[in-house]
Protein backbone atom coordinates (compact mmCIF):
# COMPACT_ATOMS: atom_id res chain seq x y z
CA UNK A 1 0.00 0.00 0.00
CA UNK A 2 3.07 2.30 0.87
CA UNK A 3 4.38 1.75 -2.25
CA UNK A 4 1.58 2.87 -4.64
CA UNK A 5 0.82 5.75 -2.39
CA UNK A 6 4.89 6.49 -3.45
CA UNK A 7 4.60 5.81 -6.80
CA UNK A 8 1.67 8.46 -6.66
CA UNK A 9 3.18 10.98 -4.85
CA UNK A 10 5.95 10.85 -7.54
CA UNK A 11 3.42 11.35 -10.39
CA UNK A 12 2.13 14.34 -8.92
CA UNK A 13 5.37 15.79 -8.26
CA UNK A 14 6.48 15.30 -11.72
CA UNK A 15 3.04 16.69 -13.00
CA UNK A 16 3.53 19.99 -10.71
CA UNK A 17 7.15 20.84 -11.50
CA UNK A 18 6.50 24.59 -9.69
CA UNK A 19 5.07 23.37 -6.05
CA UNK A 20 3.38 26.17 -4.12
CA UNK A 21 5.32 26.88 -1.33
CA UNK A 22 2.86 26.79 1.76
CA UNK A 23 3.22 29.00 4.54
CA UNK A 24 3.13 27.56 8.62
CA UNK A 25 -0.04 28.98 8.47
CA UNK A 26 -1.48 27.14 5.66
CA UNK A 27 0.10 23.92 7.14
CA UNK A 28 -1.10 24.40 10.81
CA UNK A 29 -4.96 24.97 8.53
CA UNK A 30 -4.14 21.86 6.54
CA UNK A 31 -3.57 19.77 9.77
CA UNK A 32 -6.29 21.02 11.47
CA UNK A 33 -8.49 20.48 8.21
CA UNK A 34 -7.18 16.38 8.11
CA UNK A 35 -7.56 15.64 11.86
CA UNK A 36 -11.40 16.51 11.06
CA UNK A 37 -11.17 14.11 8.73
CA UNK A 38 -8.98 11.69 10.56
CA UNK A 39 -10.06 9.00 13.14
CA UNK A 40 -7.06 7.92 15.83
CA UNK A 41 -4.69 8.81 13.24
CA UNK A 42 -6.09 7.40 10.11
CA UNK A 43 -7.67 9.43 7.76
CA UNK A 44 -11.16 8.74 6.06
CA UNK A 45 -11.58 8.02 2.54
CA UNK A 46 -10.50 10.52 0.19
CA UNK A 47 -9.61 13.01 2.85
CA UNK A 48 -6.44 13.79 1.07
CA UNK A 49 -8.48 14.80 -1.93
CA UNK A 50 -10.83 17.01 -0.05
CA UNK A 51 -8.17 19.39 1.61
CA UNK A 52 -6.24 19.37 -1.52
CA UNK A 53 -9.38 20.50 -3.62
CA UNK A 54 -10.32 22.95 -0.47
CA UNK A 55 -6.49 24.56 -0.24
CA UNK A 56 -5.44 24.26 -3.86
CA UNK A 57 -2.45 22.54 -3.42
CA UNK A 58 -1.74 18.75 -5.20
CA UNK A 59 -2.21 15.71 -3.43
CA UNK A 60 1.58 14.63 -2.79
CA UNK A 61 1.55 17.95 -1.01
CA UNK A 62 -1.17 16.88 1.65
CA UNK A 63 0.55 13.87 2.12
CA UNK A 64 3.72 15.55 3.43
CA UNK A 65 2.73 17.57 5.50
CA UNK A 66 0.60 14.91 7.14
CA UNK A 67 3.52 12.33 7.79
CA UNK A 68 5.35 15.03 8.80
CA UNK A 69 2.42 16.10 11.49
CA UNK A 70 2.53 12.58 12.62
CA UNK A 71 5.87 12.01 12.75
CA UNK A 72 6.00 15.59 14.86
CA UNK A 73 3.19 13.71 17.20
CA UNK A 74 5.08 10.36 17.40
CA UNK A 75 8.01 12.09 18.81
CA UNK A 76 6.11 13.81 21.96
CA UNK A 77 6.47 17.28 20.04
CA UNK A 78 3.79 19.56 19.13
CA UNK A 79 1.17 18.98 16.72
CA UNK A 80 2.93 21.23 13.88
CA UNK A 81 4.20 20.54 10.28
CA UNK A 82 6.83 23.65 9.50
CA UNK A 83 8.32 24.73 6.69
CA UNK A 84 11.60 22.23 5.82
CA UNK A 85 13.41 25.07 3.85
CA UNK A 86 15.32 27.65 5.73
CA UNK A 87 15.43 31.59 5.19
CA UNK A 88 18.98 31.45 3.13
CA UNK A 89 17.95 28.01 1.39
CA UNK A 90 17.87 28.19 -2.99
CA UNK A 91 21.05 28.96 -5.18
CA UNK A 92 22.45 32.53 -4.06
CA UNK A 93 22.84 34.92 -6.52
CA UNK A 94 25.59 35.93 -8.77
CA UNK A 95 27.16 38.54 -7.95
CA UNK A 96 27.69 41.04 -11.83
CA UNK A 97 27.53 44.12 -9.75
CA UNK A 98 31.21 45.24 -11.86
CA UNK A 99 29.82 44.35 -14.93
CA UNK A 100 26.82 46.65 -14.23
CA UNK A 101 28.89 48.93 -13.03
CA UNK A 102 31.22 48.80 -16.14
CA UNK A 103 28.00 50.10 -18.70
CA UNK A 104 28.72 53.34 -18.61
CA UNK A 105 32.33 52.06 -20.62
CA UNK A 106 30.31 50.50 -23.32
CA UNK A 107 28.99 53.26 -26.03
CA UNK A 108 25.57 54.23 -26.83
CA UNK A 109 24.95 52.50 -30.21
CA UNK A 110 25.76 48.97 -28.40
CA UNK A 111 23.12 49.51 -25.54
CA UNK A 112 20.09 49.52 -27.35
CA UNK A 113 18.44 46.39 -26.87
CA UNK A 114 18.61 44.09 -23.59
CA UNK A 115 20.21 41.53 -26.26
CA UNK A 116 22.88 43.34 -27.70
CA UNK A 117 23.89 45.10 -23.31
CA UNK A 118 24.04 41.72 -21.79
CA UNK A 119 26.16 40.90 -24.88
CA UNK A 120 28.44 44.22 -23.81
CA UNK A 121 28.40 43.72 -20.93
CA UNK A 122 28.98 39.65 -20.86
CA UNK A 123 26.53 38.55 -18.77
CA UNK A 124 23.12 36.93 -19.48
CA UNK A 125 19.73 38.67 -20.92
CA UNK A 126 17.88 36.76 -18.08
CA UNK A 127 20.00 38.06 -15.65
CA UNK A 128 20.27 41.97 -17.09
CA UNK A 129 16.60 41.60 -17.01
CA UNK A 130 16.27 40.85 -13.63
CA UNK A 131 18.54 44.18 -12.68
CA UNK A 132 16.25 46.29 -14.62
CA UNK A 133 13.16 45.30 -12.65
CA UNK A 134 15.14 46.02 -9.09
CA UNK A 135 15.89 49.11 -10.56
CA UNK A 136 19.96 48.60 -10.81
CA UNK A 137 19.84 50.23 -14.57
CA UNK A 138 16.33 51.70 -16.70
CA UNK A 139 15.59 51.83 -19.94
CA UNK A 140 15.43 55.70 -21.18
CA UNK A 141 13.44 56.18 -24.79
CA UNK A 142 15.63 59.42 -26.14
CA UNK A 143 14.24 61.85 -28.87
CA UNK A 144 16.32 63.73 -31.40
CA UNK A 145 15.95 67.73 -30.75
CA UNK A 146 16.33 70.40 -33.18
CA UNK A 147 19.59 71.78 -33.15
CA UNK A 148 19.06 75.57 -32.60
CA UNK A 149 21.77 78.56 -33.60
CA UNK A 150 22.17 81.79 -30.86
CA UNK A 151 20.02 83.56 -34.09
CA UNK A 152 16.87 80.68 -33.64
CA UNK A 153 17.16 81.04 -29.68
CA UNK A 154 16.42 85.03 -30.40
CA UNK A 155 13.57 84.89 -32.76
CA UNK A 156 11.75 82.48 -30.68
CA UNK A 157 12.32 84.29 -27.55
CA UNK A 158 11.14 87.49 -29.51
CA UNK A 159 8.35 85.79 -30.94
CA UNK A 160 7.44 84.56 -27.53
CA UNK A 161 7.67 88.58 -25.87
CA UNK A 162 5.59 89.99 -28.19
CA UNK A 163 2.85 88.18 -27.37
CA UNK A 164 3.51 89.19 -22.95
CA UNK A 165 1.40 91.98 -21.67
CA UNK A 166 4.18 93.75 -20.48
CA UNK A 167 1.55 95.80 -17.51
CA UNK A 168 0.40 92.26 -16.53
CA UNK A 169 3.36 90.39 -17.18
CA UNK A 170 0.77 87.72 -18.78
CA UNK A 171 0.79 86.41 -22.25
CA UNK A 172 -2.01 87.80 -24.91
CA UNK A 173 -4.96 85.92 -25.15
CA UNK A 174 -3.97 86.04 -28.55
CA UNK A 175 -7.65 86.23 -29.88
CA UNK A 176 -6.62 87.80 -33.62
CA UNK A 177 -4.25 85.24 -34.26
CA UNK A 178 -4.76 82.36 -36.43
CA UNK A 179 -2.30 79.51 -36.95
CA UNK A 180 -1.68 77.82 -40.08
CA UNK A 181 -0.03 74.49 -40.44
CA UNK A 182 1.00 71.96 -43.24
CA UNK A 183 0.41 68.29 -43.19
CA UNK A 184 1.74 65.55 -45.61
CA UNK A 185 -0.85 62.44 -46.20
CA UNK A 186 -0.59 59.67 -48.46
CA UNK A 187 -3.37 59.15 -50.68
CA UNK A 188 -3.26 55.06 -49.97
CA UNK A 189 -1.11 52.42 -48.21
CA UNK A 190 0.93 49.57 -49.86
CA UNK A 191 -0.65 47.15 -47.17
CA UNK A 192 -4.11 47.64 -46.47
CA UNK A 193 -6.63 44.93 -44.28
CA UNK A 194 -9.76 44.39 -45.04
CA UNK A 195 -12.98 42.47 -43.85
CA UNK A 196 -15.01 40.79 -46.49
CA UNK A 197 -17.55 38.36 -46.58
CA UNK A 198 -16.77 34.16 -47.92
CA UNK A 199 -17.73 34.84 -51.55
CA UNK A 200 -16.88 38.86 -52.13
CA UNK A 201 -14.15 39.63 -54.88
CA UNK A 202 -10.88 40.80 -53.34
CA UNK A 203 -10.39 44.46 -54.06
CA UNK A 204 -7.36 44.63 -56.62
CA UNK A 205 -5.55 48.44 -56.12
CA UNK A 206 -2.78 49.83 -58.63
CA UNK A 207 -0.08 52.54 -58.37
CA UNK A 208 2.46 53.37 -60.51
CA UNK A 209 5.13 53.28 -58.08
CA UNK A 210 4.93 51.33 -54.62
CA UNK A 211 8.16 53.62 -53.73
CA UNK A 212 6.72 57.01 -54.29
CA UNK A 213 2.72 56.82 -53.28
CA UNK A 214 0.78 59.64 -54.19
CA UNK A 215 0.88 61.99 -51.36
CA UNK A 216 -1.51 64.69 -50.56
CA UNK A 217 -0.64 68.18 -48.71
CA UNK A 218 -3.21 69.95 -46.48
CA UNK A 219 -3.55 73.25 -45.23
CA UNK A 220 -4.89 73.79 -41.72
CA UNK A 221 -6.09 76.93 -40.32
CA UNK A 222 -7.21 77.34 -36.13
CA UNK A 223 -8.29 79.86 -33.92
CA UNK A 224 -8.71 80.59 -30.10
CA UNK A 225 -11.87 79.15 -29.22
CA UNK A 226 -14.17 82.16 -27.90
CA UNK A 227 -17.32 83.60 -27.57
CA UNK A 228 -19.00 85.04 -30.91
CA UNK A 229 -20.55 87.43 -29.70
CA UNK A 230 -22.72 88.64 -33.20
CA UNK A 231 -23.75 84.97 -33.72
CA UNK A 232 -24.36 84.45 -30.19
CA UNK A 233 -22.59 81.19 -30.14
CA UNK A 234 -19.20 79.59 -29.03
CA UNK A 235 -16.93 79.41 -31.94
CA UNK A 236 -14.10 76.58 -31.90
CA UNK A 237 -11.53 77.60 -33.74
CA UNK A 238 -11.47 75.41 -36.35
CA UNK A 239 -11.09 77.37 -39.63
CA UNK A 240 -10.81 75.18 -42.01
CA UNK A 241 -8.64 72.13 -43.89
CA UNK A 242 -7.78 72.39 -47.61
CA UNK A 243 -5.97 70.51 -49.63
CA UNK A 244 -3.04 72.57 -51.10
CA UNK A 245 -0.98 70.23 -53.60
CA UNK A 246 -0.88 66.43 -54.74
CA UNK A 247 2.39 64.89 -55.98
Amino acid sequence: MNSSNDVETEREAQSNPKRKQLSNEQRAAIVQALLERSTKKVLKRGAIYEVARQFDVNRAAIRRVWSRAIESLTDGNVLMDGSSKKSNCGRKKKNFQQQISSILDIPLNQRGTIRSTSAALGIPVATLHARLKEGQIRSHTNAVKPFLTEQNVKARLEFCLKHVQMESKMFNEMMDVIHVDEKWFYMTQNMRRYYLVSDEEEPHRTTKSKRYSTKVMFLAAVAHPHWDTRRNQCFDGKLGILPFITI
